[in-house]
């Protein structure tokens, strides 16, 4: 194959992609719904863990030299915010503001603090920011862009390399699960502690013949 097909191949794969609408649409509401009660339900309680003994590490040190210490205050502000902006744009209100501001208020309390230390949280906030340049608008019917077909489908880079993103971490994940450890479930059994958890997984792995 010649260098300009595999230019061809590589440009088509990016910005020659069609998505469904409803595809599109469907991940706006169950995604930024769910979204938005986490921020509510998890991330709110969570906050009362920051500022305690004025002591702060961000996430990158230049942020300590120039921003203040978080406060539970603060962060409880922000997370309730977040929630609020996440769920406007599962109902498609304002979709683009909406989603330029949740992506700079989530990621701005994430960096600030090392309070906020699951790498999932990174995960999001960089789906976020892919988001900003998804074609959300098409879905909810705001306008029509040139790239939509007849056939309900638009052209997305942004949602490819969303496709992308998802498909590294979780290739990944799995190839951190290859260890002895997680293969004969000595992991899991340890991860899992809730009674009702332990119970189902326990009638799962008896039916798979896992035990």
């Amino acid at each position: 194959m010649s260098g300009r097909a595999l230019v061809q191949r590589w440009q088509a794969f990016w910005f020659e992609s069609e998505v469904l609408r409803v595809r599109l649409t469907t991940f706006r509401i169950v995604f930024f719904s769910l979204l938005g009660f986490d921020l509510w339900l998890l991330m709110v309680p969570h906050a009362q863990r920051h500022g305690f003994g004025e002591f702060n590490v961000s996430h990158l040190p230049a942020l300590d030299r120039v921003l203040p210490n978080p406060t539970a205050a603060t962060l409880t502000a922000a997370y309730l915010l977040a929630g609020f902006l996440s769920l406007r744009v599962a109902l498609g209100l304002a979709l683009r503001a909406s989603l330029i501001a949740l992506t700079v208020i989530y990621n701005a309390a994430y960096f600030w603090s090392q309070v906020d230390s699951y790498q999932h949280h990174y995960l999001i906030g960089l789906l976020l920011l892919l988001c900003c340049f998804v074609p959300f608008e098409a879905t909810a019917g705001l306008e029509r862009r040139q790239s939509a077909a007849p056939s309900g489908t638009t052209k997305s880079w942004a949602v490819r390399l969303l496709y992308v993103q998802v498909s590294i971490v979780y290739f990944y994940t799995a190839l951190t699960k290859l260890t002895p450890q997680w293969l004969d479930g000595w992991a899991l059994d340890r991860i899992v502690s809730v009674a009702w958890a332990r119970s189902l997984y326990a009638s799962c792995a008896q039916a798979l013949g896992w035990s």
